[in-house]
């Protein structure tokens, strides 16, 4: 059982880093201190209102009969204990909420009877590490299995890095980070040789910063799912293909997937190429976005909001890999092609754009 206070405290508190994902306390030891949600968490009543409807989701509050009301008080440790009240009685599913970084965001329901069938093929394909250091919040489908229900199984510590006041790795860790986490720990060793193992997921690690990473003495496992699905593939090593989980099998050439656990079809992101029939590469999205730091962006949700200021003409947003990232470039025309209304467009876009869908490259063109 992984419904422990100690886990539902941290669910909570990485729902309340969503809320206030800004705060001075995001990230920092001083998020583990304190009781109340207002008071040593700095919420608004807005805030709490926001935080209890993510918690009611989550936790599906409302499938109970009588569910308990969050908004009788603000100590997280009442709502802790509401929590555990509401999955004593029924502890059926869970859903989670993808990024909806392409439009809205949807909620994805599954059951506890799959996570624990995934999980139980996880521990399968890792070696039980000394602790788990996760990069990952537990409110994804992603950190909630690999840094709350493994380390449970497996009876062993788990250490957000949040929690750690120094970045130590120690042999026989086991790291659970994204693409963009693994980029800044491999840019930080400077070449210092660490034997952990590691998993990567959120977005497709590049082949280069994965081999890098080897060379490091970093195990690393790379799994490819979503939030809709959860693990879907794996592989050991870079330029080598996905093993699919035994319960999936592809249909339509790679355009969607079955699960044989309840019998559900699933339609891909990705464009899958099929090395066998459990074998497979992934190609590039088929919605034409890509992931910087795990998060989706939509090349072509930039262009359109570039092209909303009044003196661009034209405007083409586009994404190339370099080194083991990816970087985006736009090529614009303006109205007036001076000095001064080029600085006035880099003013719009960084007003415009956040701050992950910023150019990198920009070409001014007449």
């Amino acid at each position: 059982m992984f419904w422990t206070h100690q886990n539902i405290r941290r669910i909570l508190l990485d729902f309340v880093q969503k809320v206030i994902p800004n705060s001075h306390k995001n990230g920092k030891l001083e998020l583990y201190v304190g009781n109340d949600l207002a008071q040593d968490f700095g919420l608004s009543s807005m805030q709490i209102v926001e935080l209890a409807a993510y918690i009611n989701s989550f936790f599906h509050f409302f499938d109970s009969k009588n569910p308990p009301s969050l908004l009788t008080d603000s100590l997280l440790d009442n709502w802790v204990q509401k929590v555990l009240d509401v999955r004593m009685e029924n502890d059926e599913f869970l859903s989670f909420q993808s990024s909806g970084t392409t439009g809205n965001s949807k909620i994805i329901k599954h059951s506890i009877e799959f996570i624990n069938c995934e999980v139980e093929f996880l521990k399968g394909i890792l070696h039980q590490p000394k602790r788990i250091i996760s990069f990952v919040p537990t409110n994804h489908i992603y950190g909630f299995l690999f840094a709350l229900v493994l380390p449970q199984y497996w009876g062993i510590p788990i250490v957000f890095i949040s929690q750690l006041d120094k970045c130590c790795f120690e042999s026989d860790d086991l790291i659970i980070a994204t693409p963009f986490n693994w980029q800044f720990i491999y840019d930080s060793l400077n070449n210092k040789t660490c034997n952990c193992a590691g998993v990567s997921s959120g977005a497709p690690l590049n082949d280069q910063l994965y081999n890098q990473l080897l060379n490091l003495g970093f195990g690393v496992t790379e799994i490819f799912g979503s939030t809709e699905t959860a693990g879907i593939g794996f592989r050991h090593k870079p330029f080598k293909p996905f093993e699919l989980f035994p319960y999936w099998t592809f249909n339509e050439n790679g355009k969607s997937i079955y699960r044989k656990y309840d019998h559900q079809n699933f339609h891909l992101l990705d464009h899958i190429h099929l090395q066998t029939s459990t074998t497979f590469t992934i190609g590039s999205r088929l919605d034409e976005m890509i992931q910087i730091g795990g998060v989706n962006i939509s090349l072509t949700n930039i262009q359109e909001k570039i092209q909303t200021i009044s003196f661009v003409t034209k405007a083409i947003v586009y994404a190339k890999s370099v080194g083991t990232g990816v970087l985006i470039g736009v090529t614009v025309s303006l109205s007036n092609q001076d000095e001064l209304t080029k600085l006035k467009f880099i003013q719009e876009i960084n007003q415009l754009l956040d701050p992950l869908e910023m150019p990198t490259n920009i070409s001014f063109v007449s």
